[in-house]
């Protein structure tokens, strides 16, 4: 363990986490946070061939041709492998994103895995399709500041509410929806 600049004496763990404790989260994502550094693929995607993108558990892979998208798997699922984890395949999606044509990929196999093809996914709640166009996008987040403007219309329209009172609550309960 390593705390500021001083390590300690290595020292062996006994007990074993369940899933749900609020220690395995934190430990989850230290090893994942370590895997990834370890891996060196988290730069600016236009200077890299692949890349990983993390936030919490949720891992995406980014690659510019299928070659580059096994490698970089492969590169993953054996460093997470050396620490115990593994890639569960049934929440593991894929998308392919060109500017124009036909996707060249209906179904992706690599190894023993296959891969379920989505045209489009919520990735931490931005609405990313194959076709890369904003629309979907656009129009999720007008409903959903209409919803919270919905939420919020009775406070928004008392009377006693002074104006600058009622641009704070829009200003941080209803444009943070949108934006």
């Amino acid at each position: 363990m390593k705390i500021e600049n001083l390590t300690s004496n290595p020292f062996s763990i006994s007990s074993v986490l369940c899933q749900g404790d609020p220690l395995s989260a934190t430990i989850f994502n230290l090893i994942l946070n370590s895997l990834i550094k370890k891996l060196n693929l988290r730069q600016d995607v236009s200077l890299k061939l692949k890349q990983i993108v993390a936030y919490a558990d949720d891992v995406a892979l980014l690659a510019r041709s299928l070659k580059a998208l096994k490698e970089i798997f492969h590169e993953l699922q054996n460093e997470a492998t050396l620490v115990g984890l593994s890639i569960n395949e049934g929440k593991t999606k894929y998308m392919q994103v060109k500017r124009m044509g036909i996707k060249d990929i209906t179904h992706l196999k690599i190894d023993n895995f296959s891969f379920e093809s989505l045209e489009n996914f919520n990735y931490l709640g931005s609405i990313l399709n194959a076709d890369n166009k904003m629309n979907i996008e656009i129009a999720e987040r007008i409903a959903k500041g209409n919803k919270a403007y919905c939420a919020d219309a009775k406070l928004i329209k008392l009377k006693f509410l002074t104006k600058n009172t009622k641009m704070k609550i829009y200003k941080t309960m209803i444009r943070p929806v949108v934006a």
